[in-house]
């Protein structure tokens, strides 16, 4: 896994297609919310070490990678109301906080609500894979994520990344090539009818090994 920025790159916005050419990446996400700046991530975010947002906010998931300790775990979504911020960073050279969708080991963490979306998650499952999930179909949080949990994923945490047009995923490798974007957004975007990528600041990316 792989975290970059257009705060660490010096570049302009690109969209989820432009970064995996840039970077050669074989799969992309939106890294999380990002504000007004269109710099800065919504919550904490380090990158191998380097800050994109040094600021912890209330959301109570983290994706971390870049093990700085032998033992761990590759990659893993930690809940902050179960394990210790200064030992997350730590343990993890690469952090980036976003809302939690599902805590461990499989709760709905979001109340019933009007609002729908296309939707673009990071997840876990239980043996630890880590899981990029799109949607285009709009949805409740709620319900997106009870979805989730009675597939057979076998998803015991995520968090939400983004939602609506801005919503990215790209693949391509071998044969395979998907590219999807988010449409419909309730209050911003109520229409199906985006099909272009949207540019963003940060992504999370896959190289081959």
């Amino acid at each position: 896994f792989h975290l970059v920025s257009r705060k660490t790159k010096g570049q302009n916005l690109k969209t989820i297609d432009e970064w995996c050419e840039s970077e050669g990446f074989i799969a992309a996400v939106n890294a999380g919310m990002f504000q007004l700046d269109y710099v800065s991530n919504i919550g904490y975010m380090r990158m191998a070490g380097i800050l994109n947002n040094s600021h912890k906010n209330a959301y109570q998931s983290v994706f971390v990678t870049d093990p700085l300790k032998p033992g761990l775990p590759l990659a893993q979504i930690l809940d902050l109301d179960e394990v210790k911020f200064p030992e997350v960073k730590a343990d993890y050279g690469t952090i980036v906080q976003n809302l939690r969708m599902i805590k461990k080991p499989g709760e709905n963490r979001w109340a019933q609500q009007n609002r729908r979306w296309s939707e673009l998650a990071l997840a876990q499952d239980k043996e630890g894979n880590i899981l990029f999930i799109f949607t285009r179909q709009p949805y409740s949080g709620h319900d997106f994520i009870e979805l989730l949990l009675s597939s057979n994923l076998g998803i015991i945490a995520a968090q939400h990344l983004e939602g609506g047009p801005e919503a990215s995923f790209y693949l391509k490798t071998g044969d395979m090539f998907v590219h999807e974007v988010g449409s419909y957004e309730t209050s911003f975007y109520e229409n199906d009818n985006n099909y272009e990528s949207w540019p963003i600041p940060n992504v999370l990316g896959i190289k081959p090994r």
